[in-house]
Parts: C-alpha cells; structure tokens; sequence
C-alpha cells in the first residue's frame, strides 16, 4: 500500500512540474517576433488580426500536453492573446485527462469543480496583474468537450472583439 501512495505521489509531483514548465515565449503586448515571421512568413497587413497554431507539446517541454494547441493571436502586430485549445474528438481524450483542468489549477489557481472534475460543465475566470485568465469546458450537443485557457488583458480583449465584430459585419454586408 505504501508502495502505491508513493507512486501516485512522485507521478503526481511529475505531473504539477511539467504543467509549471510551460513557457509561451512571448508577453501580450510583444511585437510579432522573427521566430514566427522565420516560420509562417510576414502578418498580413490588410488583416487586422492574425492567428498562429504551435503543438502545445513543444511549447510546454512535455507530452503531457501532446493533444493540446497553443493559438497565438497578433492584432495589428502586437500579441494579444494566447490560447490553449484541446483538441477533442468524439472520444474527448485530452479533456477525459483532465490535462487543461489541472494546468489551469496548478498555475492560475484553484476552483470548485464539484465531487466530480469529470463532469464540470462551466467556466472560470482569474484577473491576475492586468490578466485576465478564463478556463472554459463546456460539453457541446454532439458530446464533445469544448476546452480552452484564454488569457488577454482589457486592452487586447477589448481590440480583438472590436476586430472580428467588425469582419463578421463586412461578412454579413457581402451576403
């Protein structure tokens, strides 16, 4: 029994650093940096706004994160928003894990999901310094999880909905 307690234990401390390890690169606010330019070419200056998908398994140093993305979201060349998306399916693996559960515990801080995590259908939301940090699962119709970690500022969160409220309404005047 010992031997058990001891290695749920030591997996359980693996666990918590490999969600701590988990360095973005970048600050909201950072201008679009070479690496990116290097990787997926010069921002588009006649969009607004301009988003960019990593495998969070790279970013994070672990493949704990392996069905997990990173979405980088540049508004007129500044970054602001980060975030991390579960990539679920009709089998909800990475949400079954409770992967972003427990990273947005461990580093944003704990909240109350109920006797049991596996059925939390609802969201959270930290301010941090001038961050704000919301954890969403929702359970959609076809019963897949929707799982995210979105984290942005009042500036950026206030551009980025002014933005695609803007290009979802020439969309709709194009129709």
């Amino acid at each position: 029994m010992k031997k058990i307690l001891i290695i749920i234990f030591i997996t359980n401390l693996f666990s918590i650093n490999s969600f701590a390890e988990c360095n973005f690169g970048l600050n909201l606010g950072d201008s679009f940096p070479q690496s990116f330019e290097d990787k997926y070419g010069k921002l588009k200056l006649e969009d607004t706004f301009n988003t960019f998908r990593e495998k969070a398994d790279k970013i994070c140093a672990s493949n704990t994160f392996e069905d997990i993305e990173i979405e980088y979201t540049f508004i007129y060349g500044e970054l602001g928003s980060i975030k991390m998306i579960a990539l679920n399916d009709e089998n909800n693996v990475p949400s079954n894990k409770l992967i972003l559960m427990n990273y947005a515990k461990t580093t944003y801080g704990e909240f109350d999901t109920g006797t049991n995590p596996q059925s939390y259908n609802y969201y959270n939301i930290w301010k941090k310094n001038s961050l704000e940090i919301l954890y969403k699962r929702l359970l959609d119709f076809n019963k897949i999880w929707d799982e995210s970690i979105y984290i942005t500022n009042k500036k950026y969160r206030y551009l980025i909905s002014s933005a695609r409220a803007f290009e979802e309404g020439i969309k709709e005047g194009v129709k």
